[in-house]
């Protein structure tokens, strides 16, 4: 079909119309308006994009490897304070202040990470946990040096043997001694001995965890406050 002009109504050449030069009818001068239509479908029934990912609260890669770091002062400062007693005063210190290095670290490794008081907890609790692990670890290798390649243990097993006597030699000046010698044997027993170790050790690692979730806490709280007045 021919094109008209919108103002005269004559016909307009199909050649001048596809030329760039006669955008304007050869009768009555009028400027013509042309349109393209786009060809293309309209996607209406196309899946709408998915939202972009949201940001981890806490980087843990970034967590756990100054948990680690932090974990493993901690174990060599143990051992050192096995051999050198000094060094248990440092072990203190450290073991009390652990999550608050760790999170010092954190934020230099991450300075845009966010921060606040659960945040800290949460790393916090990561801490304590890498803590009670490493200085379970550390604390069972030096006993095992020290009883099996030294023989050194005589006089722990000394402490432990009269602390367990005294427990005893109580109970019976209370009138409370009524177990049978087969079970006293038990108490005496080696065995026994190691499973008082182990529960005095878990009764300590759930107090390290529960002490380094607090402090983690109030270190992302102090580290969220500084943020914001910078």
């Amino acid at each position: 079909m021919q094109p008209l002009c919108h103002r005269c109504g004559e016909a307009l050449s199909l050649r001048d119309q596809s030329s760039d030069a006669t955008a304007f009818c050869p009768h009555c001068g009028a400027p013509q308006l042309s349109f393209e239509a786009d060809d293309a479908p309209a996607q209406e029934d196309a899946p709408a994009a998915a939202p972009p990912p949201r940001p981890r609260p806490v980087d843990w890669r970034a967590a756990i490897g100054s948990a680690a770091l932090v974990a493993a002062v901690g174990a060599l400062l143990c051992a050192a304070g096995a051999r050198v007693p000094v060094f248990s005063l440092f072990t203190c210190i450290w073991v009390t202040s652990a999550s608050l290095i760790a999170l010092g670290l954190y934020r230099r490794r991450r300075p845009q990470a966010r921060m606040d008081a659960a945040i800290g907890a949460r790393i916090g609790g990561v801490v304590g946990l890498a803590m009670a692990v490493a200085l379970a670890a550390a604390m069972a290798i030096i006993g095992l040096i020290a009883r099996y390649p030294l023989h050194a243990m005589a006089g722990f097993d000394a402490q432990m043997a009269a602390a367990l006597h005294d427990t005893m030699q109580r109970a019976a000046a209370n009138g409370a001694n009524t177990t049978p010698p087969e079970l006293l044997r038990v108490f005496y027993s080696p065995e026994f001995k190691a499973a008082m170790l182990l529960s005095t050790l878990a009764f300590v690692s759930g107090g390290l965890v529960l002490y380094s979730t607090i402090a983690g806490a109030l270190g992302g709280l102090m580290y969220a406050r500084r943020s914001t007045a910078l």
